[in-house]
């Protein structure tokens, strides 16, 4: 039948089976009509999923299920083919199907009274007899299919699970001889799968086999299934029941009831009665309570049977008592139910006149730490007839047995042991009983038997006491585990436990100080309990649950906490007692914790959450060694004891895991853990003073480490991956903000883990001797790997946590998987397969997100591609590759023909197949313009108005091959292939040196694939492929492998005398750099020589500075990735600014040799005492090793910084993963867009520029690529930038805005694209972010006051911007809102002032026990050194608890405090619009995550070629490139620089007057001829100052600040130097005479550094000067000249020496004469600015001197759209036809900043006197007129002509009716020639 005819007749057999079972017929009713279409329809039925036969179980549809009931009948029927197909059917299903063999036995049962209801019950049980046999017949057939037959070597368990499941459930296949017979010649060997839950009826039968395999294999079965109910307890099991019974009784059951459906069947027993009875006590286990209950004539003749034969003294006595026990336990009163009064007497006579009982208890072993069980049944005896009329005569006759007969001398040696037992029972004598334990009174010889007797009774009955306690917490967590789960009342509740703070409070009242041994058993006790703090009621109780319940389990929870608080309520007074004794010494206490078991404790109640039991186990620890905070006292226990300290942490450790996967939550003991756990590490592996560092250490323990470690590392990672598993569940019970903290903290103990697991596999292999760590590193060990596998379900389990919320934990749970797998790729170790899907699922999710309501997770982009990166070294997919951009950046004759459209896929599979042979690495990433897919052999491009191209990589083999050294590849390889041209310089040079980074892939067989057409719709493993490609590019884009840069550095020789770096091989010459590349290679061959030039001269200049250089301890060493890594500690005074970082690199010198070695900082920490810092270093790099021993003594200094190089290393390793790579190595420059003339107008009046303004921004904005803009100083290139910004701000896109029915408007999660603002220096990217500040136009006109952000160095930038730093901004968010931890300074000083006090008790309590000592006579004197001894201590544990809460909470603080910074960093960063950085700033971190769409580079020709690269490592679309190449000299010089001569704009000597202009000395342009000064050396370095020149600047200011008081001279003075040292004095000079605020007020620069800056007046320093001097060195560089003399906008003062400049450069004369003829030299000294008589001869305005009216005209060149080059012209004299701009009022409404400015900019006009303050601090931006300033009143002049011919064009100012000055020539005329003969030059 088919599978639709099928489906059609199922519901008419359905209604005809429904009316069969409501009507059943019998035998003559069972016509073919019915038969028939029934039968067939069950014989069509198809195989499940599974391929497999379902005809009676869940898997079968209704339908089959009562069809194939009905069916049974057919067993009625024989000689019939069609009844044969059936049999053989249903056989196959009962053999191939366990839970059909479990319904089909059930089936038989029920049946009878549905459809075989109409048959006599004779008819029925011959029918089902027959049935029965059939059944015997296939199993036996089933065992000889499976070859289980006599004589062979197979076991049962070889056949199909269903076969021996169908035995055991069939209690009439397991009676027949033949079965029993097969079951014992081959029992089963092996654990049975596939098996329903419940526990089959025969298997609790065959816990009485006589074969002990078949018992042993049936107990093992029973222990994997759950217990049985009594709604599962069918009438197999009452058979079962009945069997037993009879065996045990010899007399046959007879039921009260026959059942109506089957009559019992028993099941006789051949097996020895020893054998019966010690299977009893295993087989009543599992018989539910209720059922004895329900069956009181079964429970009777059980108890009986047992009772009846205490009385045996036969060998299986003990059997019978157990089981007897066992009764007592379980049933307790229902023992007694239906006998006399005196019954339960007869039954203590019996037990106790049983002289095999006698012989039980004295064959007790006499050193058992635990009481017989022989003596156990005493308390439930007792219990059971609790309030019962026998009880008081039943303790009566066991006071005396206990009392008297056990207490004989018979038992002399096992009567400590009896008595412990027995008065476990008598709490009516627990006073007496305690006083003999623990009272002194009961010290004496006599007393010490009955003391030890009543010690161990205690101990008894405290463990017994949390055996109860710990049963009624796990039945508590199994309850509320099932209530939730099943949604129902718990059909029982824990009972409620009794209290005992009667008995507690009598043990710690009567404890006396001195009994050491009465102090071993509290601590045992509170040992017990150390794991469980108070149970949380929120946990324990949710409210989900009914009132009823909830009322019935808070009473219950109340009565397990009192309990928990009365165990330890005294403890601590009790220890504290016991260390103030006098007579516990610290030796004697020393040999208290040497005790296995007490430090076995002490050690989980170091761990335990509960603070008292914390102290007081410290306080015993403490006082044994003389030590007082916790870290102190693990690190003692371990370098003590370091083997049954590690037992005693791994203990602790795997007892918290199986106490958290039970509890509904343990995140008291998880905190405490975590926190005490991050101490041992610490003491572990610490860099000063680790003791798997001390080799000295791990050689004397070297066994111990072998087999202790392992364990204890494994622990440890069992117990952060159940934190992690189970954290999501107890999150629903605890506090947010709780939980937040200490997860943090788990993720940092496992980061922690991490970072030390080399240090443990080292100490776990016993590898630290010397010789070890001097040879190379050794390859990964199995040890290695095996610590890193026991990490697999951390990772598994951590991965969950890249779905939390909160962001800090979502940094730290990435960080943590991100490590995880570095760690595992390193060592060559595959992640678990469930992990690997369950990071491929969690990555993909995260990919498909659309909607914030898809959310799954908040983890940034960039995140995201760094774990797809790491992913895809693991997958075992065949990841397709090709080679970065090697290939001629034009196409070739084959692209062009490849790029035909393709008629036949077979050509694209011949393709792929012959690029199987070419080397692949990662191609890098297409540009945002691109749209590719790649694959060996063939790639397909499609760029914007282009068409598709299709080349064949494998023609490029060659090329690739030849380079291969020299690209940065990915592939199984280790190390690259040099075969090749050599290169042995610069950087080149570490091809022997570097490994490249390493992804590793499963290599597959190479065959034909036939692979789908190239782009295919639905082609998943294509996608998958593009995403690991595109994942990989970003990391080799974002973060290249360093490691080459710091292995050359590292190479080099300190010493080495030269100007270039000290090459392993020979030099190679350096390169030109050309305009273009022919490809990578070629690009990195040239730059990375110059680079590592670049880092050489940093080395050579530091050699000139004076250093700091402190003293440092090695204090260990390994090898990690090739490098040495040493441990050091500086100890010694550390000056206060002397920091470690990152990228520090460090010399270390030995302090009497000359034997030295570079190494870089890896890692630093500073504490309040010292710095802990871990160094990398290359011992074999110059062929020894330079004496890098443990515990030798080293100077440390710092020699220069690798913030800068190494960004520009990783932009020149990640360039050809660069979108913009192409361009770079091939540029081109490209025609400038043309614009309407409306659309130039908008332009110009939107963003107040002028022409050549508005089509550079323009220009900028609409071509993608790069865009060039050229100017002179003033010609209004920071406005330009200003207008850019306004226009990205105006056009960008933003992001969506989801809306539907009924919510609010959610944003999208991308936010907005952002502008990123660049410039080679802080002093120019400063300049740039004030204008910004200020506000820029927007398409519009509207001014708006963008968010920027500037990222970088608080101290290294203006103070004038810092209010929009991001560290500040940070701030601003921080205050008020996270508690800001106390500073290091503080919190440090009070730890030490706690220390302090701590040692000065410490010595205190020494000398009282000394005098204590001495003064043995005098008990007087004795009683009073002991108090003040105890309050002494007192006050020390007062002291350590202190110290320890605060380091706590110190360290959260601090952690709370990061986290928090992060996350407003984040905040921040992507709220804001602009960022502004220096182009080496740009590569922070910090920006990872943040989308770009622009990136413009101001002072752009100032900047390195390998510096503008860092910012291009986003996926911008445009880069703007701003700059002059005519002021500082550039990498390369542009061809189109302007050679055009300049003049000032308009009014600009109105614009720019000053008030100090009237006085002569105070001209705007000034030489200052220091006649008198001389240059001289600086202390430090080859830099030179000017002492004179320092004083006369210093007079100079101060001259003006005091005769213009009421001028503010704040941020609008620049004092600026070609030497740096100079800088440094004067400085200094100010400093020490204004004070140092005036360092925020004076900006002091160097020239470099203040490029692109402008102050009101700028006093240059030149320094050169002396009779010898005809070298100027700087001052000779006429573009760092250039950018000098145009900073200033009103006053520029040069302090020179004339005539050692006018001798030395041509153009310094020029200047100089220039000066003099134009009356601007003034010869003077510091005293000539003394004198304040003013001499006002200037009768005129003064010319401007610098300010240029320049505007910005397209340069028209080749085509290309990538890049376009803006120059710049002069001004015509016909510049007065260009459009007046009228004053612009700025608008009310505008955005608000993200800070609110101090100084802001006035664009109206204003007459008062601010306003013209303001005035003068405008830009240069002179095309841009938005203020119209009132001019200072001054006295008209009528302005001349000059004689001499004047080259520049003047000033055309028409207006300006004032004449010209008297005498000679305007000192801004003689600028101007200064400028003109830059040009010319």
């Amino acid at each position: 039948m088919s599978k639709n005819g099928l489906a059609l007749k199922e519901p008419e057999i359905l209604r005809s089976l429904e009316k069969l079972k409501q009507e059943p017929i019998n035998a003559e009713g069972s016509q073919d009509a019915i038969l028939t279409p029934i039968y067939t329809f069950l014989m069509a039925v198809p195989p499940g999923e599974d391929r497999v036969l379902h005809w009676f179980c869940h898997k079968a549809r209704p339908t089959v299920v009562e069809a194939s009931t009905f069916l049974l009948r057919l067993h009625a029927y024989s000689n019939n083919s069609n009844v044969d197909a059936w049999k053989e059917r249903l056989a196959k299903i009962l053999h191939g199907c366990c839970a059909c063999v479990q319904s089909y036995t059930e089936i038989k049962v029920t049946c009878r009274n549905t459809y075989f209801s109409a048959f006599s019950k004779q008819t029925l049980d011959n029918f089902f007899a027959a049935v029965d046999k059939w059944e015997v017949d296939i199993t036996l057939d089933a065992l000889a299919t499976a070859g289980v037959v006599s004589g062979s070597k197979k076991s049962v368990s070889d056949s199909p699970p269903a076969v021996l499941y169908h035995i055991l459930v069939s209690l009439h296949l397991l009676n027949d001889i033949k079965i029993l017979t097969v079951l014992r010649e081959h029992p089963p060997c092996i654990q049975a799968s596939g098996w329903p839950h419940e526990v089959p009826p025969g298997l609790l039968l065959l816990l009485f086999s006589e074969s002990s395999e078949i018992r042993t294999w049936t107990q093992q079965q029973l222990s994997r299934r759950p217990s049985l109910t009594l709604e599962q307890f069918s009438d197999s099991y009452d058979c079962v029941l009945q069997s037993v019974a009879t065996a045990l009784t010899s007399v046959p059951y007879t039921p009260e009831t026959t059942s109506a459906v089957t009559k019992p069947m028993i099941v006789y027993f051949t097996m020895p009665i020893s054998q019966l009875w010690s299977s009893l006590q295993g087989f009543l286990r599992w018989i539910p309570e209720s059922v004895f209950i329900s069956r009181r004539h079964l429970f009777k003749m059980f108890k009986s049977a047992i009772i009846g034969h205490l009385h045996d003294k036969s060998s299986h006595f003990p059997d019978v008592l157990r089981a007897f026990v066992f009764l007592l336990n379980k049933y307790g009163k229902a023992v007694w139910d239906e006998e006399n009064d005196d019954f339960p007497q007869v039954v203590f006579d019996s037990i106790k006149d049983n002289t095999a009982f006698i012989s039980l208890i004295q064959t007790t072993p006499i050193d058992t730490s635990q009481s017989p069980w022989a003596l156990k049944w005493f308390q439930p005896y007792l219990a059971s007839l609790d309030d019962m009329p026998r009880f008081e005569q039943a303790l009566k006759k066991l006071t005396g047995f206990a009392c008297e007969e056990l207490q004989h001398e018979r038992f002399e040696s096992k009567r400590p042991i009896i008595m412990a037992c027995i008065l476990h029972v008598f709490e009516m004598y627990a006073p007496g009983i305690i006083e003999v334990a623990l009272s002194s009174k009961r010290n004496a010889p006599c007393w010490h038997q009955s003391r030890e007797a009543a010690r161990r009774l205690l101990s008894q009955i405290i463990n017994e006491d949390f055996i109860t306690t710990e049963s009624t917490i796990f039945r508590l967590s199994k309850l509320i585990q099932e209530t939730s789960v099943v949604s129902n009342t718990p059909s029982t509740i824990p009972s409620t436990l009794p209290r005992h703070d009667t008995f507690w409070r009598l043990i710690f009242s009567t404890f006396s100080g001195g009994d050491t041994e009465a102090m071993e058993l509290l601590v045992m006790s509170a040992g017990l309990a150390a794991a469980f703090d108070n149970l949380n009621a929120v946990a324990y109780n949710p409210s989900s649950f009914p009132s009823g319940l909830r009322d019935s389990l808070a009473v219950v929870i109340t009565s397990v906490n009192v309990n928990l608080n009365d165990a330890r309520s005294g403890f601590l007074d009790a220890v504290t007692q016991f260390t103030n004794s006098s007579s516990n010494t610290p030796d004697v206490i020393q040999k208290f914790i040497s005790n296995e078991l007490v430090l076995k404790n002490l050690v989980a109640l170091l761990l335990s959450p509960v603070e008292e039991l914390q102290m007081a186990s410290q306080i015993l620890v403490g006082q044994a060694y003389d030590v007082d905070v916790r870290s102190e006292c693990f690190r003692v226990l371990l370098e003590r004891h370091p083997g049954p300290s590690l037992h005693a942490l791994t203990s602790t450790l795997q007892s918290f895991v199986e106490i958290a996967r039970i509890l509904p939550e343990a995140c008291g003991f998880a905190k405490t853990l975590v926190r005490c756990m991050t101490d041992v590490i610490e003491v572990l592996t610490n860099g000063r003073d680790g003791l798997f560092l001390n080799g000295a250490f791990c050689k004397t323990f070297a066994d111990v480490c072998r087999s202790h470690l392992p364990q204890f590392w494994q622990a440890m990672c069992q117990s952060i991956t159940t934190i992690f598993r189970r954290t999501p569940s107890w999150s629903r019970v605890i506090d947010t903000e709780a939980m937040t903290d200490w997860m943090r903290d788990a993720l940092i103990f496992a980061r922690d883990m991490l970072a030390q697991w080399r240090t443990f596999e080292k100490a776990a292999s016993a590898d630290n001797d010397a010789q070890s760590l001097i040879l190379t590193p050794r390859k990964p060990s199995s040890v290695d790997k095996q610590m890193l596998n026991d990490m697999q379900t951390i990772l598994t389990e951590s991965i969950r946590w890249l779905r939390l919320t909160d962001l800090e934990l979502l940094h730290q749970s990435s960080t943590l998987v991100q490590s995880l797998l570095s760690c595992f790729q390193d060592v060559g170790l595959q992640p678990l397969d469930g992990a690997i899907r369950k990071l491929e699922k969690f990555l993909e999710s995260a990919r498909r997100v659309s909607t914030p309501q898809a959310l799954r997770t908040k983890l940034p982009d960039t995140h995201l591609s760094e774990l797809a990166s790491l992913l895809a070294s693991f997958s075992q997919a065949d990841v397709i590759e090709t080679p970065p951009h090697s290939k001629p950046l034009e196409p070739t004759p084959e692209d062009r023909e490849a790029s035909k459209p393709l008629k036949d896929s077979s050509k694209i599979k011949e393709v792929a197949l012959e690029g199987r042979t070419s080397s692949s690495t990662i191609h890098p990433a297409p540009t945002n313009r691109t749209l590719s897919y790649s694959r060996p052999g063939l790639v397909l491009e499609r760029q914007s108005g282009s068409r598709i191209r299709a080349s064949d990589e494998s023609s490029k083999k060659t090329v690739a091959t030849k380079n291969a050294a020299k690209v940065v590849k990915v592939s199984d390889s280790s190390s690259s292939d040099t075969s090749g041209e050599e290169e042995t310089g610069g950087l080149a040079a570490l091809s022997k040196l570097q490994k490249s980074p390493v992804v590793k892939k499963t290599m597959k067989r190479r065959g034909i694939k036939m692979m789908e057409p190239l782009f295919s719709g639905n082609n998943a493993t294509l996608e998958r492929i593009r995403k690991y490609e595109e994942a990989q590019r970003a990391a080799l884009r974002m973060q290249p492998d360093l490691r080459p840069l710091y292995r050359l550095i590292l190479s080099w020789n300190y010493h080495h005398e030269g100007s270039e770096p000290p090459y392993s091989e020979r030099r190679r010459a350096y390169t030109a750099i050309p305009d273009k590349f022919r490809s990578g290679e070629e690009y990195q061959t040239i730059l990375e020589p110059l680079l590592a030039l670049e880092c050489w001269n940093q080395l050579i200049k530091s050699k000139e500075e004076a250093v700091d250089s402190l003293t440092a301890r090695i204090n260990s060493r390994q090898y990690v990735d090739n490098f040495l890594e040493l441990d050091v500690s500086i100890t010694e005074r550390i000056p206060d600014k002397w920091r470690l970082s990152e990228t520090d690199i460090v010399l270390l010198r030995q302090p009497d040799q000359e034997s030295s070695i570079l190494s870089k900082v890896h890692a630093s920490r500073r504490t309040a005492t010292d710095i802990q810092a871990t160094l990398h270093c290359l011992t074999d790099a110059n062929g020894s090793d330079p004496g890098l021993h443990i515990n030798t003594q080293w100077k440390i200094s710092k020699v220069f910084s690798l913030s800068t190089v190494s960004r520009e290393f990783a932009a020149l390793k990640g360039l050809p993963y660069y979108d913009f790579y192409s361009e770079i190595l091939n540029p081109r420059l490209a025609k400038i867009p043309e614009f309407p003339l409306h659309e130039i107008q908008k332009a110009k009046n939107a963003y107040r520029v002028n022409e050549p303004q508005a089509i550079a921004i323009l220009s900028a904005m609409k071509t993608e690529g790069f865009t060039l803009i050229q100017g002179p100083p003033g010609t209004g290139k920071t406005w330009t930038i200003c207008g850019i910004v306004g226009a990205f701000l105006s056009t960008r896109p933003r992001p969506a805005t989801i809306i539907q029915a009924g919510r609010s408007a959610i944003p999208e999660r991308t936010p907005a694209l952002k502008i990123l603002v660049c410039a080679p220096s802080n002093a120019a990217i400063d300049e740039v972010a004030k204008r910004l500040r200020d506000g820029v136009r927007t398409s519009d006109g509207e001014l708006v006051i963008p968010k920027i952000v500037r990222i970088g160095a608080e101290d290294a930038m203006n103070v004038s911007i810092q209010d929009i730093s991001l560290d500040q901004l940070v701030d601003q968010r921080l205050n008020g809102t996270v508690k800001e931890p106390t500073g290091p300074s503080n919190s440090s000083s009070t730890l030490m002032s706690l220390r302090a006090e701590m040692d000065a008790l410490k010595e205190a309590r020494v000398l009282k026990l000394t005098e204590l000592t001495n003064t043995t006579p005098n008990v007087h004197r004795r009683t009073v050194l002991e108090e003040e001894l105890k309050t002494l201590n007192n006050k020390r544990t007062m002291l350590s608890q202190q110290y320890n809460r605060m380091k706590d909470q110190r360290l959260d603080e601090s952690r709370a405090f990061d986290a928090a910074r992060r996350k407003f960093k984040a905040e921040v960063l992507q709220e804001v619009d602009v960022i502004c950085s220096t182009l080496s700033g740009s590569g922070h971190d910090v920006l990872k995550g943040i989308d770009f769409d622009t990136v413009v580079i101001d002072e752009a020709a100032q900047s390195v070629e390998l510096s503008s690269l860092i910012p291009l490592r986003y996926r911008v679309k445009r880069c703007i490139m701003v700059g002059d190449p005519q002021q500082l000299p550039p990498t390369v010089l542009s061809p189109l620089a302007s050679n055009k001569r300049l003049s000032d704009g308009p009014d600009m000597a109105t614009k720019t007057a000053q008030p100090w202009h009237l006085n002569s000395l105070f001209q705007p342009f000034k030489f200052i001829d220091v006649a008198k000064g001389g240059e001289q050396p600086a202390q430090s370095g080859h830099s030179l100052v000017n002492i004179q020149e320092c004083d006369v600047a210093v007079a100079l200011y101060n001259r003006i600040r005091k005769e213009y008081s009421k001028v503010d001279l704040s941020f609008r003075v620049g004092v600026i130097s070609m030497y740096r040292a100079q800088l440094i004095e004067l400085r200094h000079r100010f400093k020490l005479f204004f004070g140092s605020d005036i360092l925020a007020n004076v900006d002091f620069n160097t020239v470099d550094g203040f490029q692109g800056q402008e102050k009101d007046i700028i006093i240059l320093s030149c320094v050169r000067a002396g009779p010898g001097v005809t070298s100027i060195g700087f001052l000779s560089d006429h573009r760092r000249l250039n950018v000098a003399i145009t900073r200033a906008r009103s006053s520029l003062f040069i302090l020179g020496h004339a005539a050692t400049l006018s001798r030395s450069d041509d153009i310094w004369r020029i200047i100089v004469e220039e000066a003099r003829v134009s009356g601007a030299l003034l010869v003077a000294d510091a005293s000539t600015f003394r004198k304040f008589n003013s001499h006002i001869s200037v009768k005129g305005p003064p010319e401007r001197i610098s300010e240029t009216n320049v505007v910005l005209s397209p340069s028209v060149t080749e085509l290309n759209p990538s890049v376009t080059t803006l120059t710049i012209k002069p001004h015509s004299r016909t510049s007065s036809k260009l459009p007046k701009t009228e004053t612009i009022t700025p608008p009310n409404q505008l955005l608000p900043p993200l800070i609110n400015l101090s100084q802001k900019r006035s664009h109206s006009p204003d007459t008062s006197e601010s306003s013209r303050k303001k005035t003068t601090k405008m830009s240069e931006d002179v095309g841009s007129e938005l203020t119209k300033p009132r001019p200072p009143q001054l006295p008209p002049v009528i302005k001349k002509k000059p004689k001499e011919v004047n080259i520049f064009i003047p000033k055309k100012n028409t207006k300006d009716k004032r004449p010209a000055p008297e005498a000679g020539p305007s000192h801004g005329s003689a600028k101007r020639r200064i400028m003109d003969q830059f040009r010319q030059d």
